[in-house]
């Protein structure tokens, strides 16, 4: 299709492409390089069409040409220090080392302050066997106090990118760190950038303590006290997550989640007064398209009431829970069972129940909670429908409902068969 409409349009460029890319899908990269070659026919030599032909040769064996497609660019831009680095990546992995010094030696005189220098020179003396020179060449330009800030990040950047794969260079990369942290001791992007490093090795002590840095001069950063938070929360953290939300919200006190993860911490320690106070006023900055958020509080809410013995106010947040969400299955099991507990209402009980159930079929809980609302209203046969034909169908056992099994044998007057029962949910 698109050498037929070449045929009638041999300009376009765009078609060339489109058909280069069909041919290295039918892995045929002769014909592919000679449709990238008619691109450059009509727009002249470009880095983008140089170095997929490169790569294009490198693919089929053909390595001069794809060497000579690189050296063509660096003749076309000598200002540009990049390509001296890929021609010497080329001769380093032939292993003609020689060649390849020179080629990145070239590079640093076009310009001083590429990053991807050091990185090349840092492999050079690797792949000699020399590590540490290969060291000492970072080290070097992390000493440099004629490049900036900025170049040595992306230096680092590039070498945990590049390099980062075993015990060694993460000896190297920590100590990389150390010494621009004695430079740019308040630098928050490198502060930030060492952060998230810490983070990925699961140095959550080291990571703490660099955001706390950064925090100190960048307050109104939400980023900054967002990791603060995870980090506490992976630690699990109490304390640490309750002073964490509390300082955050000075700073952003519209965000809902410093006021859920606060309110969550309170309600561990068992300080529900603080954590309903929490709540409720998170609730009222909460957006009302945020439906799932505003059931999480109002069932967090719901919850707290029912502890303090006040069941109206209780059933009243777990509706409105249940209003933004109607599967929000803890709400609906805990009002379900409270509700349960007053001998009122058991058909709404039954209701919400069941629906828990239908979503979360082998939880013990939620189980037992439908299993008893169903003895409360003397549905025994229902009771014992559920547990022959969706529990123990779904190899769902347990002693609790073992115990209700044993109950409605013994109640329809089959004896036997309930001392049966109750006598294996002891095993």
């Amino acid at each position: 299709m698109y050498e037929k409409l070449l045929k009638e349009d041999t300009q376009n460029t765009e078609l060339y492409y489109y058909l280069s890319k069909l041919y290295i899908k039918q892995q045929n990269i002769n014909k592919a390089i000679e449709t990238l070659n008619k691109i450059e026919n009509n727009i002249g030599i470009s880095e983008f069409i140089s170095l997929q032909k490169s790569q294009l040769y490198k693919s089929i064996g053909k390595e001069n040409q794809a060497l000579n497609e690189i050296k063509l660019l660096a003749r076309r831009n000598q200002t540009e220090s990049k390509y001296q680095i890929f021609i010497g990546d080329f001769y380093l992995n032939k292993n003609d080392i020689e060649k390849a010094l020179l080629c990145y030696k070239k590079s640093q005189t076009i310009n001083h302050n590429n990053p991807y220098y050091y990185i090349a020179i840092f492999n050079f003396y690797n792949k000699k066997g020399n590590n540490n020179a290969a060291i000492k060449e970072i080290k070097k330009a992390f000493n440099d106090f004629t490049l900036d800030v900025e170049t040595k990040l992306n230096i680092l950047e590039i070498f945990i990118n590049n390099s980062y794969i075993n015990n060694k260079d993460k000896k190297i990369t920590y100590l990389l760190f150390e010494i621009l942290l004695k430079q740019y001791p308040q630098n928050k992007k490198l502060n930030l950038f060492y952060e998230k490093f810490l983070l990925q090795q699961s140095s959550w002590k080291e990571a703490k303590l660099q955001l706390k840095i950064v925090s100190t001069y960048a307050k109104k950063n939400l980023e900054i006290w967002m990791q603060l938070l995870n980090i506490a929360l992976n630690k699990n953290n109490i304390d640490e997550v309750i002073f964490i939300c509390n300082n955050a919200l000075n700073y952003f006190p519209n965000i809902p989640e410093f006021y859920l993860y606060e309110g969550l911490a309170l309600m561990t320690k068992k300080s529900y007064k603080n954590a309903l106070c929490i709540y409720l006023k998170g609730l009222k900055i909460i957006s009302t398209d945020n439906t799932q958020l505003l059931s999480i509080f109002c069932e967090q809410i719901g919850n707290i009431y029912y502890k303090f013995g006040h069941k109206i106010k209780s059933f009243i947040f777990y509706e409105k829970a249940i209003h933004y969400n109607n599967k929000n299955i803890i709400a609906l099991n805990n009002y379900a069972y409270y509700l349960s507990l007053t001998k009122k209402n058991l058909n709404k009980a039954e209701k919400m129940a069941n629906t828990v159930i239908n979503t979360e079929y082998d939880n013990a809980t939620y189980i037992d909670t439908y299993l008893g609302i169903l003895f409360k209203q003397k549905k025994y046969l229902l009771a014992k429908f559920y547990i022959e034909n969706v529990f123990f169908k779904k190899n769902i056992m347990n002693k609790n409902i073992l115990k209700y099994y044993s109950n409605i044998f013994y109640i329809l007057g089959e004896r036997d068969k309930a001392i049966y029962v109750l006598g294996k949910s002891f095993f």
